[in-house]
């Protein structure tokens, strides 16, 4: 598959993408570029998706009793909640690239891919009070703590704003995915900071 950097919101996917030069058409803007990664050329992207996939289990496969409605599909969260992908990307084109790019992946565990998936950790209490910045406190408790608490308004602005899910993600993870993992949410979050400011 060939795709350009326009596909991807973050920052640091375009910068790969940009920095390889092999001009061909995007099969998703239909658009020729001088910047096209290829699936069949190129292994930059590989190791940044399969870190970002190994954090999420089929539910199916869950060890952890989680509420169906919890549940997501990969090509939904990495579109709509992680926002890895620009707006013009459908999910199909989502999981038509994210299987492109994890080839193998995809061959060891369709069902990734395919089916509902779930992040266990943000389910696992142990696992919470093991590693969470918030411990099992809720979000709520977190921002009533800052507001009454700590008084730092300014931090709540910044908090306030980004999506719930990067900030579970970031802090109930950072001692759990992998460098690239946390660097994608750091970039994201980086970025709805810039944007406040």
């Amino acid at each position: 598959m060939k795709f350009c950097s326009n596909c991807f919101n973050d920052t640091e996917i375009k910068n790969i993408i940009n920095s390889i030069n092999n001009t061909d058409v995007c099969d998703i803007h239909n658009v020729k570029s001088e910047h096209i990664y290829d699936t069949d050329k190129h292994d930059n992207l590989v190791p940044y998706f399969e870190a970002l996939v190994d954090v999420y289990t089929v539910a199916s496969e869950s060890q952890i009793e989680i509420d169906k409605a919890k549940y997501v599909r990969l090509k939904y969260d990495l579109l709509y909640n992680w926002k890895i992908f620009n707006d013009v990307c459908k999910p199909e084109n989502v999981h038509n690239i994210v299987k492109s790019i994890c080839k193998e992946k995809y061959e060891e565990s369709p069902s990734l891919f395919d089916n509902d998936i779930v992040i266990e950790e943000l389910f696992d209490l142990e696992y919470k009070k093991e590693y969470s910045l918030l411990k099992t406190y809720s979000w709520d408790d977190f921002k009533t703590s800052l507001i009454k608490n700590n008084k730092y308004p300014k931090i709540l602005k910044f908090f306030k704003n980004i999506p719930i899910t990067i900030i579970e993600v970031k802090c109930f993870y950072s001692k759990y995915i992998y460098p690239y993992v946390t660097k994608l949410a750091f970039c994201y979050i980086q970025a709805q900071k810039e944007a406040l400011v």
